[in-house]
């Protein structure tokens, strides 16, 4: 290759640096990255240099100026030489470029916070006294041209607007701060808080789009008031069952009382005409007067209380119901303790001979537990549950229970009943 075409080259190089070499000042200095500025200006003068030599070796009037003699020592140079300061100047004028990009990307500008602001869901709009706008998102903007059919000029202005048309939210309702409701369906909760800018104090109105919230805490209303209309239609479901369950139960006690008096007939007519015992006579007038008072009691009403009745039939018939702790008062525990009290002490009187049911009611976090014990014959072996026990095991496990019975040291049935009932729903579900 000839030196003339070679030169050219280089020049139209070196001239590609130059022109590198000022962009990288102008940028450098707008960053103000003094440091590759001061580079920009080695390398601009790098660059010159030896565009200038090139230019007076082809033109003659170059070689009547200083550079002249700059121009005959550049020629003399290796060619090496040249295209390795060329390649040297155009690496450090990429890793310059390469460091002010990545000091773009990375330095926070005013353009960045609006870029960052317009991509929130929420509205943003900070203005100063008077209502001087700094700084408003996309978002705000589009709910300020909703309401008011213009722009976002005046902060003080748009805030009145806000306040105008929110509403305070109802009972319930998720967000306690004001709600703007709109045409379209949407809702907006609006606030307001104030900073300091610039030794200056700076409002700031924020409004979220709540509008799914809403309308799952309203369908969440709706299905709690479902849910409460149920469980009161429940629980006067099972009052009355429980009702029923026990009318029920007392007409199987006086039809099985009917039968026996028929036994005590028999005996009575034994004893007149054959005679008995002095004891025999007395077990025969207890009987009679047991079974006689449970055949005169009338059908009891649902809206008597379960625990006086049975209290009120235990001492008629001689008999104590001794209770230690607090008689529950709510259903279902109410009717399956009453149950259990009402078919103990029957048992006492019937089987066990005794005088005395002894309750015991002991509460625990989730749990109500009861057991009964008498006074009269203990059991010599296990109990068939059948009757009233197994109507009582079938009360118990249905609502959640558990029921023991235990024969060792003494005969004692214990209930142990969960806070919760599973058909019916709990004051904490409501």
């Amino acid at each position: 290759m000839r030196i003339t075409d070679f030169l050219s080259w280089y020049a139209l190089e070196e001239l590609c640096l130059f022109f590198a070499a000022f962009a990288l000042l102008v940028f450098s200095l707008r960053q103000r990255r003094y440091g590759c500025s001061l580079l920009g200006l080695l390398l601009l003068a790098a660059s010159y240099l030896p565009l200038q030599a090139v230019l007076a070796y082809f033109d003659d009037l170059y070689k009547k100026r200083p550079v002249g003699a700059l121009a005959g020592w550049f020629k003399a140079l290796p060619a090496w030489v040249l295209l390795g300061t060329a390649a040297a100047t155009a690496a450090v004028l990429l890793a310059a470029f390469w460091s002010l990009w990545r000091r773009e990307r990375s330095r926070i500008t005013p353009m960045s916070v609006k870029e960052a602001t317009d991509s929130l869901p929420a509205g943003l709009c900070f203005y100063l006294e008077g209502g001087r706008v700094v700084l408003v998102n996309r978002t705000m903007e589009a709910l300020c041209r909703a309401l008011t059919g213009g722009p976002l000029a005046n902060g003080e202005r748009f805030r009145e607007e806000l306040l105008a048309r929110t509403e305070r939210p109802e009972a319930g309702m998720p967000e306690p701060a004001p709600l703007l409701f709109q045409p379209d369906g949407r809702v907006w909760s609006f606030s307001e808080s104030e900073a300091a800018y610039q030794n200056a104090p700076i409002r700031l109105l924020m409004v979220f789009d709540v509008t799914e919230l809403c309308q799952k805490t309203q369908s969440l209303r709706r299905m709690r008031e479902e849910l409460e209309a149920l469980n009161r239609r429940l629980t006067d479901y099972y009052r009355e069952a429980s009702a029923l369950t026990a009318q029920k139960e007392i007409l199987e006690a006086r039809v099985r009382l009917h039968d026996e008096m028929g036994a005590d007939l028999l005996m009575m007519r034994r004893l007149l005409r054959e005679g008995g015992t002095e004891a025999e006579q007395r077990q025969l007038d207890e009987r009679l007067r047991r079974h006689v008072a449970f055949l005169k009691e009338e059908t009891v009403p649902v809206e008597r209380d379960e625990y006086r009745l049975l209290f009120e039939t235990a001492e008629r018939l001689n008999g104590r119901i001794l209770v230690e702790g607090e008689l529950p008062g709510e259903e279902p525990w109410k009717h399956i303790v009453a149950t259990a009290l009402h078919e103990c002490f029957t048992n006492t009187l019937r089987h066990a001979h005794g005088r005395t049911l002894r309750c015991r009611l002991e509460e625990s976090p989730g749990q109500l537990r009861a057991s009964f014990t008498n006074d009269g014959v203990q059991p010599e072996g296990p109990v068939r549950e059948q009757g009233g026990l197994r109507t009582l095991r079938s009360l118990t496990e249905g609502a959640g229970g558990r029921m023991t019975v235990s024969v060792d040291p003494e005969y004692v049935i214990t209930l142990e009943l969960p806070k919760e009932v599973p058909h019916a729903l709990s004051s904490s579900d409501r």
